[in-house]
């Protein structure tokens, strides 16, 4: 029975020192060849998500700037049709009572004579 108690001991010390063997391997093995690849991944993943957002951004600002323009040149060619249309309607009116200034100006002409 002490037989056996004392190799029970003797093996669960080296299983214990295996395990720990081993895990303290595998720290060195992923410290040195894992982390170093996520650190190196994770870089990457981080400059594309910054691309990602700035390209979003850039493709934003000019559809912004489309959309602005496109309000501008609306306003532009709206405004310039009524321009147009109001010379024209101007020139109609002072057309009109040129045309009237003058009849009056013979009929007075012709009173006097």
């Amino acid at each position: 029975m002490i037989i056996k108690r004392i190799w029970w001991i003797k093996t669960r010390e080296l299983r214990t020192k295996a395990a720990s063997m081993i895990q303290k391997n595998f720290r060195l093995f992923r410290r040195w060849n894992v982390i170093p690849k996520l650190m190196r991944s994770r870089k990457n993943n981080s400059a594309e998500i910054i691309q990602k957002y700035l390209k979003g951004y850039i493709v934003s600002r000019r559809l912004y700037h489309q959309i602005q323009q496109n309000k501008i040149d609306q306003n532009y060619n709206f405004f310039s049709d009524l321009r147009h249309r109001l010379e024209q309607s101007a020139a109609k009116t002072i057309k009109l009572y040129y045309i009237r200034y003058k009849i009056k100006k013979v009929e007075r002409q012709q009173a006097e004579l």
